[in-house]
């Protein structure tokens, strides 16, 4: 730990587990006091407390559940900006990380699907947006980060839904950057590849909202090794490792682009894909 964001406050949404979690873990071994928002409340009391034991020394704010962790309503993103205010100090970083996919055809594609995927990857980022830019401009400081993916640029087959929101984020954050800058505030966004997170294993449903989805998975059926492989044949930077982008590598790219030094940068769309998109 070299304290790299103290005195930083961080909003990550999405961070009870995967990439969110391994964010929120990097940023407070780094000295940043951090907000887990998330649907699972079990989930975000475990990294809580795992947080906590290995480090007292910075404050730990939650906001999760299904009733106060939906950041598709306007209403808990506006009461997250309180609690970091009340709890943490306020925020100078958000992370709009929270994301999920819905597959299938875009002629079988349901509108339930359609509008579960842009509500929380796009809606619910331009509520937290709004949410803590009061905050930053009181501040005259701030950065905010939206999470896209390669998807966003060339498209994937059967995710239309996944593809127009994460293409969405771009606008967002490029508007958002024009605006904010007169304030100090960044706003940037960046395209992830294939991060190994339970989205992109193997598996023939998943539960959002209360409720168990088919899904249509390239992968489903297949054995999280024969995924695995697939994956890492698609990364050209891929054989020079074992495995694909982890949690963690993503963790420590936020960690060193959300340090003071690098403020001067916003309005930008990058790719951290090893390649899989050039």
């Amino acid at each position: 730990m070299v304290d790299m964001l103290k005195g930083e406050k961080a909003i990550i949404t999405g961070s009870a587990q995967g990439i969110g979690k391994a964010i929120a873990m990097k940023f407070a071994s780094e000295g940043a006091d951090v907000m887990i928002v998330d649907l699972d409340a079990d989930k975000a009391a475990e990294t809580k407390k795992e947080i906590n034991d290995k480090y007292p020394n910075v404050k730990v704010a939650v906001v999760a559940g299904r009733d106060t962790g939906d950041i598709t309503k306007w209403g808990n993103c506006e009461k997250m900006a309180e609690v970091a205010k009340s709890e943490l100090g306020g925020c100078t970083i958000l992370i709009n990380n929270a994301g999920l996919t819905l597959d299938k055809p875009v002629h079988t594609l349901s509108e339930q699907w359609w509008d579960i995927i842009l509500n929380v990857i796009l809606v619910g980022s331009f509520n937290m947006t709004k949410a803590v830019v009061p905050l930053m401009k009181e501040q005259k400081y701030g950065k905010i980060w939206n999470v896209s993916s390669v998807a966003g640029i060339g498209g994937n087959a059967a995710q239309i839904n996944y593809s127009s929101a994460k293409a969405g984020l771009v606008g967002l954050t490029k508007a958002s950057a024009r605006e904010l800058a007169s304030d100090n505030i960044a706003v940037n966004v960046v395209g992830f590849g294939a991060v190994w997170t339970r989205l992109i294993q193997p598996h023939e449903e998943v539960e959002i909202l209360g409720q168990k989805m088919q899904q249509m998975k390239a992968m489903a059926g297949q054995s999280k090794d024969s995924a695995m492989g697939l994956y890492k044949s698609s990364i050209p930077m891929c054989k020079h490792r074992d495995t694909p982008l982890m949690p963690e590598d993503v963790a420590n790219w936020f960690c060193a682009l959300c340090t003071k030094e690098a403020h001067y940068f916003t309005g930008q769309w990058m790719i951290y894909s090893g390649g899989m998109a050039i």
